[in-house]
């Protein structure tokens, strides 16, 4: 990165600041109505019926290409459990608890063996929802699921992903145990399920990661947080000490640990910790969170699109499996199950409904760019559709969360789109992402 693009980044940090005043409302309002929102990417999926536009008379649904994120998982790294758990013990003993803190300890203390070493695992509620999921794509796409339809499945090689794409598996074989569904995970696909990965070799060790001290953004995310946190009031609730507090590290980084621990709790069902924070905490320490989301994975000017970029290795994937099957006819569906990085990179790509829209003004990011559209178990499928009187006569929904969502593509027929038109966008989409990780530098 050289020196004039570092003083321009430097000039947009200094014209990111802002009061928490100035928040727009339309995800406060959100977050207010359904308020595990606030859990961000931590949040469970809803299961809520919505009504999708009905098909084009005479289509019916063929073939399926799906890629799904990972269910309920605990906290991506057990520290997040140890490092509140060791505060509180540690606090309880000295006698540094407030009444409210006592009661958290002992609340916490009564489960937090069933939270040790589990980082990162698939929650027995992860497993249920891929269960779910399996049984309402059966329902919803018979025509797809004929008896003995071959299927192909893959995963990250995450165990979290492998164990959500056996739960989904058996999920469908429950519905019809003739199917003949193979499941596979391996490092030589890791390039295109997880495309931001050092896995994929257009990614440098300056690109990868979420917590990478190499992203220039960090310092804008530094900004934020000590504008909207106020750890000093949240810790006071707890501990009467909050000097006691500071032994363990950054205060900032300390609530975000709690949070973790509240955001996920509901992952495991073990336990409730939502009372920790105010409803007014939790909003502000999603709008941090949703901004370190969007920086890293999204479509934030200041990277220049280089991490959605890479995702154009599984849109490619998506676009010449679903070409090479409709063309043998051999397999009903393609199933992949990954990361929820991945499917912002892959909405972003894809311009979908805001997720490429950049913004220069954090005030007004929360209204344009949510990270709670991207619960555990989230999903993206492309359903294929076609006359019986014309098999050559494919289209195409492409659906976010079950529910269908618009592109930028003409269509008289929209939600639904041609698929050599679909296609065709797919194929601009994707080289315009392979330019843009040409021409660019880890920033």
């Amino acid at each position: 990165m050289n020196k004039s693009s570092i003083i321009k980044v430097l000039m947009a940090i200094s014209g990111l600041l802002f009061s928490v005043s100035s928040f727009a409302q339309k995800a406060y309002e959100e977050i207010k109505a359904d308020p595990q929102k606030a859990y961000g990417i931590y949040g469970l999926y809803s299961f809520t019926s919505v009504s999708n536009a009905i098909p084009p008379k005479g289509y019916e649904p063929f073939y399926i290409s799906h890629f799904g994120r990972h269910g309920a998982r605990f906290a991506s790294s057990s520290s997040f459990y140890l490092k509140a758990h060791t505060m509180l013990s540690k606090a309880h003993s000295a006698g540094k608890l407030t009444p409210i803190g006592e009661e958290i300890c002992h609340r916490y203390d009564s489960v937090y063996l069933k939270y040790l070493n589990r980082g990162g695992d698939l929650t027995q509620i992860g497993q249920w929802q891929q269960h779910e999921l399996a049984s309402r794509m059966y329902e919803n796409y018979r025509s797809v699921f004929y008896k003995g339809a071959k299927i192909d499945a893959h995963s990250s090689n995450v165990p979290r992903c492998v164990m959500t794409m056996s739960a989904f598996c058996d999920g469908l074989k429950l519905e019809d145990p003739t199917l003949d569904i193979s499941q596979a995970s391996a490092l030589a696909t890791m390039y295109y399920m997880l495309p931001t990965s050092e896995y994929n070799p257009e990614v440098t060790s300056a690109d990868a990661g979420m917590d990478n001290p190499a992203f220039v953004w960090n310092a804008t995310l530094d900004s934020l947080q000590r504008t909207l946190l106020r750890p000093e009031e949240f810790f006071g609730r707890i501990f009467n000490d909050v000097d006691f507090v500071k032994k363990y590290g950054n205060l900032y980084d300390l609530e975000y640990s709690f949070y973790v621990l509240v955001a996920t709790s509901p992952c495991s069902g073990y336990a409730d910790f939502s009372d920790m924070f105010t409803f007014d905490e939790l909003y502000r320490i999603w709008q941090r969170d949703n901004f370190r989301y969007y920086a890293s994975k999204g479509p934030d000017p200041r990277q220049g699109g280089r991490q959605w970029a890479f995702a154009w290795t599984l849109m490619d994937n998506i676009v010449s499996q679903a070409d090479q099957d409709l063309a043998s006819g051999e397999y009903a569906a393609r199933l992949r199950f990954g990361h929820d990085i991945t499917i912002m990179n892959l909405m972003t790509l894809l311009n979908v409904d805001g997720w490429s829209t950049p913004v220069w003004n954090l005030s007004k990011l929360p209204d344009t760019w949510q990270s709670y559209r991207v619960p555990m178990a989230s999903n993206l499928q492309f359903i294929f559709y076609r006359k019986k009187s014309d098999p050559d006569d494919i289209i195409v929904r492409f659906m976010n969360n079950e529910k269908d969502v618009f592109l930028p593509i003409h269509s008289d027929i929209a939600p639904y789109y041609h698929w050599t038109d679909l296609k065709a966008y797919c194929q601009q989409r994707i080289a315009v992402a392979k330019d843009i990780v040409k021409r660019t530098q880890p920033v």
